[in-house]
């Protein structure tokens, strides 16, 4: 072989080498990519026929993967949400125990290298049903919410995976998913809707309150707002006209739906639901109770209505998956009070756009109610012209429900109140026969005092079917509108004219019956009509006790709508002569209703059986200022000016002095001195009176208070030559629960809820030792009584067992003591508890009393009231080294009685010095 051929062989042998190794690394690559791929799993793919699993219904799926050749089908691990199914536990809702697991994989078996297997979602608390859980409390679904890995593996890799969604029901909707789906929907509408979403609010939190307009198009939105609502307002009576002529026949009404209880979360889901179908179907139908199928265009109903939609006031709440905010109120307690900044929000609204209807999606009430309610009933509502449509309106709503789904039957609070009454053998099937709208604190009720037909929805259960109930009575209430539309909304413009004309039409009191269907009508006393021409409010010292509250007051008429005036000059009216500057409400307006809701007097409805919920309003009393009726039409004509800010104005020093009084006659009064305390000034309380002071004032450096002046509405004196004795405040931690923390941290107390932490104790429960020991403690309402009865000799009261009564009475009040001094000797107080005490001993300092009048009780629920006359309401215990303050009433319910606030504060600065002279 010649040199030439040897060396061409040799580079064909090496070409063949590297082209063997250059295979042969490929081929390693290939499997080792393979190997990777079966190794990841996920990559491969776990492919699954569903990806949704509902906690209320029972689901199985097919799942199917590529298994490794060297993996045995019984050495396979599932895993979800990273642990093993078998740690994923059933959990009985009622006592908290754990059962087996509720996802289970079976039917196993593999075909040519692929494995497929049947994986099943049992029910997790064996119910289709919820709400069968605790309604107070955080229910232990909301750790189950969520998209997690369904996941196999070997002992060594991931085989494949899926995300699956695990869900209460398959519409549920949180916070946390509310902003994308609305965003969703919108885009996926397009621009064949008028779709706006916007923030009205905060809650206490921090989280956005979301608010949808949904429109044919927005010219429709604005011309209601722009033309039709101001008509509404001011000319009422040429609007029918112009509605009953043919002047105007292409005009849109409002319809608003609204959810405040999110952890009935079915409304919640219900109105995203809504929300979907009305921005992306052509026709929404329904079968009657007659199964006669109704079909609506969903133009053709947008030509006709548009929609207000409030996803959930309560974005805490629905957060949290509880019914409070985080404030932990229930805030369909807070719609008359407005107190809660989501309440204020949503009513802003509600006040704003005036809707035909109003729905306020609930549960659970198993026998599924639909308003309108039973007695009794709140007189400032036109019942005449709302009571018979909204019982039309909710049968159409019931039946449409309950032939549209599993349901078998709904009650109407009104109609069992009449067939019961009317028919002694009859059984009612209700769940609740005693369902009032007396008071106006729930949404939909509130709503009525504006003219709209408001309805609260509770729904059976939680679950997808509570849903679709809940969806089929807003379709019928869709159909109800738009089919009678003209008359309904001539109904509504009645309202307003009653309104801006005064009326006060006797066939209201025809609706207004007791709890044996007997008629009592609006109470109207000597005067031929419920309402006052006018209300006054005056700012000046000589007619006013409260003037903040009075600026407070004209922020939520302005708020809610109300027109406010001011007097331009002093006018004279039965030897009151009412200064320029003092507000005038005349009554004269279309919502004459919701004024004289909080305004009047009230009612006495004690001989009632039953009253739902607190009712009072009285915002005279609660919030303690001063307010005057004017019955003479006309008196005030040429001498107001319309008001449409409201500025609270800043505290003007009458002189210069080193010392400054700051007068116990308000809420800042509080939080001004605790914020004195804070930065340790020094702070006095006055402990006697004179002219231009009371013993419970507060007296301070000039130099100290002048950079707070711009912050508080105060009214101060100041001390030039008559400097009052006093003795000096210490703060203090105060331990509180509840309500009385909430007001106590709003008036700038330091709060906690340890024991051992505190200085005086506000109803704490098992801290009698302490009390002995010489730690001051305040008592308030039966709780409070309860807690301290065994530490006061001779101590004995009076109070219900559980029912929480209500009222507003006359009180004496102590005039030298300095808790009580800065109130007048004669005062209305508020109570929730019915509550007053019989016996104290005789050391004891007696510091209000329930007065011996003959009228004493004002208002309220109190059956047996008259027994309460002449007791006494609350009193002041100092023997050894027990320091109590008892007071009978309930201060601080629900926040509203701000009133009362400072007989608390002022309690607790007395029970410092107190301690401080003690050597604490």
């Amino acid at each position: 072989m010649s040199k030439q051929r040897k060396k061409k062989l040799c580079v064909i042998i090496l070409l063949c080498f590297v082209i063997i190794m250059m295979v042969s690394a490929w081929g390693l690559t290939i499997q080792e990519k393979s190997n990777n791929k079966q190794n990841k799993g996920p990559d491969a793919g776990l492919e699954v026929s569903e990806n949704k699993m509902s906690m209320t219904q029972k689901r199985t799926i097919k799942v199917s993967f590529e298994l490794p050749k060297e993996v045995n089908v019984d050495d396979l691990m599932w895993t979800y949400g990273g642990k093993a199914l078998s740690e994923w536990k059933k959990m009985d809702l009622t006592t908290g125990e754990d059962g087996d697991a509720f996802i289970t994989v079976s039917e196993i078996e593999v075909k040519k290298n692929r494995a497929y297997a049947s994986v099943t979602f049992d029910l997790p608390y064996d119910t289709e049903n919820l709400a069968d859980g605790p309604l107070f409390q955080t229910v232990p679904y909301v750790d189950m919410i969520g998209t997690f890995e369904l996941a196999v593996a070997d002992k060594n890799h991931v085989i494949a995976a899926a995300p699956i969604e695990l869900l209460p029901y398959d519409s549920y909707c949180n916070y946390k998913m509310l902003k994308s789906k609305i965003e969703e929907i919108t885009e996926q509408a397009g621009t064949d809707r008028y779709i706006e979403t916007t923030t009205i609010g905060k809650s206490e939190a921090g989280r956005d309150i979301y608010f949808t307009v949904i429109a044919k198009d927005k010219k429709a939105v604005d011309n209601y707002e722009n033309d039709i609502l101001p008509s509404m307002m001011k000319e009422p009576g040429r609007l029918q006209q112009d509605i009953q002529n043919g002047s105007i026949d292409n005009y849109q009404i409002p319809i608003f739906i609204n959810n405040i209880h999110p952890n009935e979360s079915s409304g919640v889901s219900a109105i995203v639901e809504l929300l979907r179908t009305i921005a992306l179907e052509d026709k929404i139908s329904y079968s009657d109770k007659n199964q006669k199928k109704i079909e609506l265009d969903m133009d053709d109903v947008l030509d006709h209505v548009f929609f207000l939609l409030v996803y959930t006031d309560n974005p805490d709440g629905l957060d949290n998956m509880t019914r409070f905010n985080d404030n932990y109120f229930d805030l369909n307690r807070d719609n008359a009070a407005q107190i809660q900044p989501e309440t204020q929000c949503v009513t802003e609204q509600i006040a704003k756009w005036c809707p035909i209807t109003l729905l306020d999606l609930h549960g659970f009430d198993k026998g599924f109610l639909i308003e309108p309610c039973s007695p009794p009933h709140n007189p400032n509502v036109e019942y005449d012209l709302l009571m018979d449509n909204m019982l039309e309106q909710a049968r159409n709503m019931g039946d449409a429900a309950i032939t549209n789904t599993k349901y078998e039957q709904y009650y109407i609070p009104y109609e069992e109140f009449k067939k019961t009454v009317e028919d002694p053998s009859y059984k009612s099937d209700a769940t609740q026969l005693n369902w009032d709208d007396a008071s106006a604190a729930y949404t939909a009720t509130f709503a009525m005092n504006l003219g709209t037909m408001g309805h609260t929805i509770e729904v059976p259960e939680m679950n997808e079917e509570s849903v679709n109930a809940l969806l089929y009575c807003i379709k019928a209430a869709i159909n109800y509108t738009i089919t009678d539309k003209d008359r309904l909304f001539l109904n509504q413009l009645e309202i307003y004219r009653r309104g801006v004309e005064n009326l006060d039409k006797t066939s209201v009191d025809a609706y207004l019956v007791d709890d044996q269907n007997m008629v009592i009508g609006r109470e109207r006393g000597d005067n031929q009509n419920f309402f006052p021409e006018y209300y006054v409010l005056p700012i000046d010292k000589e007619l006013q006790k409260n003037p903040l509250e009075v600026y407070k007051m004209m922020e939520y008429f302005l708020r809610n709508g109300i027109e406010i005036t001011q007097l331009t000059s002093d006018t004279t009216i039965a030897d009151i002569t009412y200064k320029a500057g003092t507000y005038v409400v005349d009554m004269h307006q279309a919502k004459r209703g919701l004024v004289n809701l909080v305004l009047y007097d009230g009612v006495d409805i004690s001989n009632a059986t039953y009253v739902t919920s607190a009712f009072v309003q009285d915002f005279p009393v609660l919030r303690g200022f001063n307010c005057y009726k004017v019955r003479e039409n006309g008196i005030f004509d040429n001498k107001l000016a319309a008001v449409t800010t409201v500025s609270i104005p800043p505290v003007v020093k009458q002189g210069e002095s080193e010392y400054i009084i700051i007068r116990n006659t308000n809420n800042d009064a509080i939080k001004a001195v605790n914020q004195l305390l804070l930065e340790n000034k020094c702070v006095e309380m006055v402990e006697t009176s004179e002219e231009s002071y009371k013993a419970g004032d507060f007296l301070v450096k000039t130099e100290d208070l002048e950079p707070l002046l711009n912050q508080y509405y105060l009214e101060t004196e100041m001390c030039v030559d008559n400097i009052p004795k006093g003795k000096r405040l210490a703060s203090s931690k105060v331990v509180a629960w509840g309500d009385a923390a909430y007001v106590l941290n709003k008036l700038g107390f330091e709060v906690t809820q340890n024991t051992d932490e505190g200085d005086i104790f506000i109803n704490a429960l098992d801290v009698e030792e302490e009390v002995k020991k010489g730690k001051p403690y305040i008592a308030f309402g039966n709780m409070g009584m309860n807690n301290i009865e065994t530490l006061i000799p001779d101590f004995q009261f009076v109070g219900p067992e559980w029912q929480n009564y209500e009222g507003v009475f006359l009180a004496n009040v102590n005039q030298t003591h300095t808790i009580t001094a800065p109130y007048n000797s004669k005062e209305y107080f508020y109570s929730t508890m019915a509550s007053y005490i019989t016996r104290v001993p005789k050391s004891a300092e007696i510091l209000m009393t329930i007065s011996e009048d003959a009228n004493f009780f004002k208002e309220g629920w109190w059956p047996g009231h008259d027994d309460a006359r002449g007791q006494i309401l609350a009193f002041s215990y100092q023997e050894e080294k027990k320091k109590i303050v008892v007071f009978a009433n309930d201060l601080v319910n629900e926040a509203r009685s701000q009133s009362q606030y400072r007989l608390l504060a002022t309690a607790i600065y007395d029970l410092q010095v107190l301690s401080v002279e003690d050597g604490k």
